[in-house]
């Protein structure tokens, strides 16, 4: 025998709402709502409106107050509507109007996407040629989608994206803070004392070093060189800008004004290339986002993944060719309104920060010659040949073509320098250029090299 259906609950019997019917938007009245509406949302309610006419009712209770549908009948005001039409929630307990208010949100909210066929349904209306940002997807929304196969970029767990442990840039505990820290301390930088009112000044340490001719001084002087100032090292004879101890590298120096009156920055990288880490350093510091375009590896390269870690949007481009990541780079910042960035961050302000930065070096009271640095979009040999005047620069080029490069380094540029560095330096780019002065003759203490960045962590 066929057991009869169950009955309805109780409260479905006794929860009735009425069926909608016109009200005057004059009698509504609001409560406290801890959803909140902001003007974009409003714009899409609006613009939604327009195309599908009024699809859900307000509820609201016995007294006109409103219980769900704010938005709506904010929406109805911008359109110049008199009317909006309602249901009424019948002798709901003031816990309930409460609770509701909230479900009705939160509910939704939990709700997730089949992002496989969220695409198809989309990929199918824009080829019906309808706008689908009525609908609430925008421009970022689609590329993701485009490039993810998701609505979010990827973020989370770094161990089961690149198989590496998880790294958090604001754990000054472990990775390379404290490896910067050990080389600050060993140049007598005294880190724990904090700076105070003394930002991006040096320590009396630094000033000097020895605690007995500190002591012999009297006392401490104000601090007046900035650590903008590059830190010098005398190494296997030769004098070396440590620049991979200024977070970010030397194009870090400069890369903050890229970010002037805009909020995300696109930039397309060679794989290898130390913008990224640049970039999302300085980004990670001003609280804008970075997004950067590469050739799509079977695993990414550790620039990018460093890059990723310190909070920067990586998306792989297949295929690989630089031309192809230009032009994605290109059209992405096209469709989001960021601003694209020049390759090999090429501007007049870089050129001029560089140039400022080595006029600092004290070249002639250290009896150096010569000046060697790498070359790859020349930004950086500009800046110096205007910043030290007259030296003898020696360029070595590491990437493309460069005019005026002295010699050229016998790697391409994806391949890692295969000669030992007796500091940190990048593998792809000044470690290049550091073999190439170790194998030029010279005289002790007369050269000077200018090391850009580390390799990434």
């Amino acid at each position: 025998m066929t057991p009869s259906p169950p009955s309805p609950a109780p409260f479905l019997q006794s929860q009735v709402i009425a069926h909608a019917e016109m009200r005057e938007i004059a009698l509504l009245k609001a409560r406290r709502n801890a959803r909140r509406h902001d003007q974009e949302q409003l714009d899409l309610i609006v613009k939604s409106m327009r195309e599908f006419g009024w699809t859900t009712a307000v509820l609201v209770d016995e007294q006109n107050t409103v219980l769900a549908g704010y938005g709506r009948v904010e929406a109805a005001k911008i359109l110049g509507l008199m009317q909006v039409p309602v249901v009424v929630a019948n002798g709901w307990s003031e816990a309930q109007k409460k609770a509701y208010m909230l479900a009705d949100n939160q509910i939704a909210m939990r709700a997730g996407w089949d992002e496989a066929l969220l695409k198809l349904e989309l990929d199918d209306l824009k080829l019906m040629d309808f706008d689908v940002s009525l609908i609430g997807f925008d421009k970022r929304d689609m590329v993701n989608l485009a490039s993810f196969g998701q609505l979010e970029r990827p973020v989370g767990n770094l161990r089961d994206d690149f198989i590496l442990p998880p790294f958090s840039v604001i754990d000054s505990r472990t990775g390379w803070w404290q490896k910067r820290r050990r080389a600050w301390i060993e140049h007598g930088i005294q880190s724990e004392l904090g700076r105070g009112d003394n930002t991006l000044k040096f320590s009396d340490t630094i000033r000097e070093p020895s605690e007995r001719k500190r002591d012999k001084r009297g006392g401490s002087e104000t601090p007046t060189a900035s650590l903008s100032n590059p830190i010098v090292d005398l190494i296997q004879g030769v004098w070396v800008i440590r620049d991979d101890l200024f977070p970010g590298g030397t194009k870090a120096r400069f890369a903050a004004r890229f970010f002037d009156g805009c909020d995300e920055v696109v930039y397309g990288s060679p794989c290898e290339g130390g913008a990224q880490t640049a970039l999302a350093t300085v980004g990670l510091a001003l609280g804008k986002r970075v997004t950067i375009f590469c050739a799509k590896r079977a695993r990414p390269h550790p620039r990018s993944l460093m890059a990723k870690r310190l909070g920067a949007q990586v998306i792989q481009v297949a295929p690989g060719y630089l031309a192809v990541v230009k032009k994605r780079s290109y059209d992405y910042a096209k469709d989001v309104g960021a601003r694209l960035l020049p390759f090999g961050l090429e501007a007049d302000f870089a050129i001029e920060t560089i140039a400022e930065v080595s006029s600092k070096v004290d070249l002639k009271g250290m009896g150096v010659e010569e000046v060697w640095c790498a070359g790859g979009s020349g930004v950086l040999a500009r800046g110096l040949r205007k910043g030290m005047d007259g030296v003898d620069l020696r360029v070595v080029q590491v990437g493309r073509a460069l005019e005026g490069a002295s010699c050229v380094a016998p790697w391409r540029f994806e391949q890692s320098c295969s000669v030992p560095c007796p500091f940190p330096s990048d593998p792809h780019y000044d470690a290049k250029a550091w073999a190439m002065l170790r194998k030029s003759a010279r005289r002790e203490g007369k050269a000077l090299f200018w090391n850009v960045a580390g390799p990434a962590d």
